[in-house]
Order: structure tokens, then sequence, then C-alpha cells
């Protein structure tokens, strides 16, 4: 795993990085509340107001993603997955007919959290803050490298975005701030995010929408990660910031996204892996990194598929690509309980 691979799964598995309305150059002051999956300051007089444009179809640029189908014959149930990116340009969701006719034939779309009404529940990203901030009275100064910290207010300051209030939040917040500068550097948004456009036409279109986990989950999920571990996924986002390796390893992930290309993503996200670079220490960091963000989860989102299956539901079921390609992925877990998973891009 290196540097780009960490970087990937986060955009590829995980809905509330970098989710919301996304600002990059405002700042959490103590009279504000933050979105702080997307560096969103929002006072509590404001009232938070999305829009949402739908691109303008253009097939030389279509997005041909990958996206397959199961079904449960004696009951009806049928979902067709698509695996999903958290951010993306204009031109992310103009999509062929195989994706319209799954959405349209869905009663439904699962998804792992609605970001769209969390970004307009003050309360719920208030709640979510918490699990950012450190609540021992400490800083981040007393939980991670002195070098690492400068270089990291270096590149929020480069970039208008550094406060001192932001001493007082753990290591996921900052590493998601410089997500955001990365995707920005990129060209991209996560206006444009496949999760994002999905949940806000199944809100115009009446249909159904299901959270396969939560909001609260998923803040948890990456506050809850060591001192150590939310130390190292700082170190690489800031070392790839700087490097410039970070906005050349979205790009390329984009375009292999964008073509649907299962062998180029699986490669980048799970065999493309350069240890030298790490101690032993950060190595067992890492494979509990791996475990928690797409492994773990991988067996919560299969047993919610099965039960849709089981209820003979019809879903337009959207995760991350991350949690369906590789052996533990959801589309081998589901096969390994005899269901027949048809690869339909």
């Amino acid at each position: 795993m290196n540097k780009k691979t960490i970087f990937a799964l986060i955009l590829f598995a995980v809905s509330i990085f970098m989710s919301g309305c996304t600002n990059s150059n405002r700042k959490v002051t103590d009279e504000t509340t933050v979105n702080v999956t997307t560096t969103a300051t929002i006072s509590e007089s404001e009232t938070v107001t999305t829009t949402e444009t739908t691109p303008a179809f253009d097939p030389t640029l279509m997005s041909t993603p990958l996206m397959w189908s199961a079904e449960d014959t004696s009951t009806g149930g049928k979902i067709y997955f698509l695996g999903s990116i958290h951010c993306g340009d204009e031109n992310t969701n103009s999509y062929p007919d195989y994706v319209w006719n799954a959405y349209n034939e869905s009663d439904s779309i699962a998804v792992e959290c609605d970001i769209v009404a969390y970004a307009s529940d003050i309360e719920a990203q208030k709640k979510s803050l918490l699990d950012y901030a450190y609540n021992d009275g400490s800083r981040i100064s007393d939980h991670i490298d002195a070098e690492l910290l400068s270089n990291a207010k270096k590149l929020l300051g480069d970039n208008d975005m550094y406060t001192v209030y932001y001493d007082f939040y753990k290591p996921a917040l900052w590493s998601d701030l410089i997500s955001g500068i990365t995707v920005d550097n990129a060209e991209m948004s996560s206006d444009y995010g496949v999760d994002r456009f999905f949940i806000n036409k199944a809100n115009d279109d009446k249909k159904k929408i299901l959270e396969i986990e939560s909001v609260e989950f998923q803040s948890k999920m990456l506050t809850g990660f060591s001192d150590e571990l939310q130390e190292l996924m700082l170190r690489d986002a800031v070392d790839s910031a700087l490097s410039g390796e970070d906005v050349e390893g979205l790009k390329e992930l984009y375009t292999d996204w964008k073509s649907g290309n299962y062998d180029l993503l699986n490669t980048m996200l799970f065999e493309e892996t350069d240890y030298s670079e790490y101690t032993e220490e950060e190595l067992v960091l890492l494979d509990d990194y791996n475990n928690q963000l797409t492994t773990e989860r991988n067996i919560g989102m299969l047993d919610t598929a099965v039960d849709y299956l089981n209820n003979g539901q019809k879903v337009f079921y959207i995760v991350g690509t991350a949690h369906f390609i590789g052996y533990d992925g959801i589309v081998s877990l589901l096969e390994d309980k005899g269901y027949t998973v048809e690869l339909i891009s």
C-alpha cells in the first residue's frame, strides 16, 4: 500500500469524507460549528442551502462505472450494485442506459449514509464535530510529531485554510481538510460525487433512501482510529500533497473509475504496494486501517444486501467502489453465499 492507495481508499470507501457543502476557504471559530467532513463552516443562526445542478450530457465524456446485479428468485428481490466515487467533475454523472435502467427499475436506493440530509442538519453536524474534537483538554500538538504538525499548518496556511481553532481537533479533521485541497487542485468537487447525485435524484423522484451505515458510524470510525494511525494518515496526506502525488493519483483513480476498468482499479487499490518506505509498526497500522475501512465494513454491507434480497426488495445500491472489488469485496462475498452476481458494465 502506498500513499496514493491510502487516499484512494478514502475516496472510494467513506462517503462522509469530503461530503457536503464544500468551501475550502471557510474556517472553524469558537462561535461556529463546522461540517467537519467538508470544511464548511455553519453558524447556529445560518440556514444551510445546497444547490445541485444536473450536468449537461456529453456522450464523449460518459462515465461507465462498474455495476453488478444479484437476485433472489424465490422472493423477487433484486439489487443493482453501483461502485461510486465521492468526488468528481461536471461530467461525472453522465451515464449510459444500463445505469439509468437499473435506477428506474429499483423502488429505492441504498447509500452508505444520507449526506444530503446531513448537510442541512445542524444538530447532526454539531454531534459529529464532537467526535473530531479532543474532549480531554489536549491539543493536536500533544498527539503528533512537531515537524509533521508544522508542515500540516503550512500546507493549510498556504491555502488560506489554517486557524488556531483546528489545534483542538484530531488529525482525522486535518487529513480531511488536506483532502479538500487535493480535490480542489485536481479541479474536482464533492458536489459531483456519485452518491450525492443519486440521493438528490431519488429525493426529486420520491424514491425511498435507505442508509446502510450512518454519518455517526463513519465519523466515529474515522476519529476512533488510534493516535498512531491518525498520525500516519496525516503524514501520508501531507507528504502526498507536498509532492503533488495526491493530485496525480486522484486523476488516475478518476479516469479508471470512469472507464469501469476492474483490473486497473483492483491493482491501484489493493495490489499496487510499496512497503519499503514503512516501518514494521506502520505496516501493522496499515493492516488495521484496511481492515476497519473496508474488510470489516464489507461484511456489514453484505449482510444488509442479503436482507434486501430476502425481503424481496428492488434496490439501487450505491457504495464506494473499493467495497465491491478484491477477494473480500461484496461481490466475492455474495458469490461465496451462493448468489450469482452478474457484471453489467
